[in-house]
């Protein structure tokens, strides 16, 4: 009789102990995520509450349409601190090869892989890796963004590093580049960096990595521009500063005017060509005190330019439905995948604000509103 007894009371603890967690499991497996991170009893704070997802959200955190990461290793030692190049060697998937590698100067924890000029890496010369989490979503979003409306941009995935003291997912970026610019058949092209920030006038000249004719020529083109002797549209391309302009509205990215935004001089138009490159979150930000007068505030007192972003904005209004469907297939592929074991549900939530915040941005599109000082 005591035996069966100690059998129904084990049986009863059982119970006991697996109702809580079955109601746990139940609660937050069903309600959104944005549901349970309001006011909780007993002084529980959305620190416990992430935890309290993390453990009893059973909502899958795989999927079968979800993407898998390539494994990239480094086999040099990655102990400095510097940012200079350091001699390592590299393997992926059917590449193995010495390579040079140096600390991100803006992104922590983050590292730059250079290949040889004659063993190309995929057609790439240097890659970024940079750590990544839910929100590195939103880079696919850009890129898939700034695709639509024409710009160049570098590609962007996800890969698993494997590295003496670095291991874990990382986002890989193609850098921009002279095998960029000839990747996109873009051959006559010369890169350079340029800003205008108030506080900053030194940036507000074309900076060249190399000596070259066209910063003298960009320089002059500029100063024709400004003081209205010269059309704006003989100095950039307006169909890619457009573009440009709206990406800097719908992703909220004022940063690349201010700070050292990527541009190419083509010999063959005379032209320069805006590129773009996407967010890098982790990026320590500059505070600028405004926008210094800059040839995007030529182009946006030109009534004709102003009807050419309008009609661009109107085309990617009208076409959102499609961004969307992009969105969630990128969604699909690397949300799992970022969520890396924890809640697949907090991870949708976190990126349908992105995207939500985007697809906003884009509907309230006003030219008025794009630049700091603009008229």
């Amino acid at each position: 009789m005591s035996r069966s007894r100690s059998r129904i009371d084990l049986v009863a603890w059982g119970v006991g102990l697996g109702l809580p967690v079955l109601l746990l499991m139940g609660v937050f497996s069903t309600l959104p995520y944005m549901s349970v991170t309001g006011d909780w009893p007993m002084g529980i704070g959305p620190v416990e509450v992430s935890e309290y997802q993390r453990w009893f959200d059973r909502r899958g955190v795989a999927a079968d349409t979800a993407a898998r990461p390539e494994l990239f290793q480094l086999n040099g030692p990655l102990n400095f601190t510097d940012s200079k190049w350091h001699p390592s060697s590299f393997t992926a998937k059917g590449v193995a090869d010495s390579v040079r590698v140096r600390r991100m100067r803006t992104v922590e924890g983050g590292l730059v892989i250079r290949f040889n000029k004659d063993r190309l890496f995929r057609g790439q010369h240097e890659i970024a890796l940079m750590p990544a989490t839910t929100a590195s979503i939103q880079a696919k979003y850009e890129e898939i963004l700034a695709t639509e409306l024409g710009l160049f941009v570098p590609e962007i995935s996800f890969v698993e590093l494997a590295a003496p003291g670095m291991q874990g997912l990382y986002l890989k970026e193609e850098r921009i580049d002279a095998g960029f610019l000839e990747k996109h058949r873009l051959a006559d092209g010369t890169l350079f960096t340029q800003g205008f920030a108030e506080g900053r006038p030194d940036n507000t000249f074309a900076a060249f990595d190399l000596d070259t004719l066209a910063a003298p020529i960009i320089a002059a083109k500029q100063l024709r521009a400004m003081d209205g002797s010269a059309d704006p549209s003989s100095l950039i391309d307006r169909d890619a500063a457009a573009a440009l302009l709206l990406m800097v509205a719908i992703v909220d990215r004022n940063d690349l005017l201010l700070d050292d935004g990527l541009y190419a001089y083509r010999w063959t138009t005379g032209r320069v060509l805006p590129l773009y490159r996407a967010r890098r979150a982790s990026a320590v930000e500059v505070d600028h005190r405004g926008m210094a007068e800059s040839i995007f505030h030529m182009l946006l007192r030109d009534h004709s330019f102003i009807h050419l972003l309008k009609s661009k904005r109107e085309r990617l209004n009208e076409e959102a439905w499609r961004l969307k469907e992009r969105f969630a297939a990128m969604d699909q592929a690397w949300l799992p995948v970022l969520a890396q074991g924890n809640s697949l549900e907090a991870a949708r939530a976190q990126a349908d604000r992105i995207k939500q915040g985007m697809l906003d941005r884009l509907a309230a599109f006003d030219p008025s509103h794009l630049l700091p000082t603009a008229p």
